[in-house]
């Protein structure tokens, strides 16, 4: 008896968890990866990519760079060079990434030495041709070697009115 009230409860707990978890996700996010930096390091010369597969060319999306750094990232910003290419299409921008304001303090999420920056950098884009479409970035600060660059990743979410 007292091993299926356990069980039971056991259960529940465990249905309650799965459904807390399931509720914090984003149903808005489309795609969603990001690439360790290899030494917390970013040399101009490496580029990150990341491929996705648009269906739906009626849907438009909003696009987030996210960049991980340590608190001991030693700019204020961070400057991107960006492509995206898909099927007839191809286009090329430069984005500037605020990490810290003017009175040095992160922009960002900080937990401990870490500062995760999400920054919209594309609104309400729609693709003209469903395909496999790739974005592609590229440091473009004056360093060649850019440290304590944790993480490059991207977030693409479906547009909300």
């Amino acid at each position: 008896m007292l091993a299926s009230k356990f069980k039971i409860a056991s259960f529940l707990v465990l249905f309650f968890c799965a459904f807390v978890i399931s509720s914090c996700t984003d149903k808005n996010v489309f795609y969603e990866d990001s690439k360790v930096m290899e030494g917390q390091s970013w040399n101009y010369n490496d580029s990150v990519s990341f491929e996705f597969d648009i269906k739906d060319t009626m849907q438009k999306y909003d696009f987030f760079m996210n960049l991980r750094i340590t608190t001991s990232y030693e700019w204020a910003n961070c400057y991107v060079f960006m492509a995206l290419a898909g099927p007839e299409l191809v286009a090329f921008d430069t984005v500037q990434i605020p990490l810290a304001d003017v009175t040095g303090h992160w922009n960002g999420k900080v937990s401990g030495s870490m500062v995760e920056n999400n920054v919209l950098f594309m609104k309400s884009v729609r693709f003209p041709q469903a395909g496999k479409h790739k974005i592609t970035f590229v440091q473009g600060m004056r360093d060649q070697e850019l440290g304590e660059v944790s993480d490059v990743g991207l977030t693409i979410k479906k547009s909300t009115p």
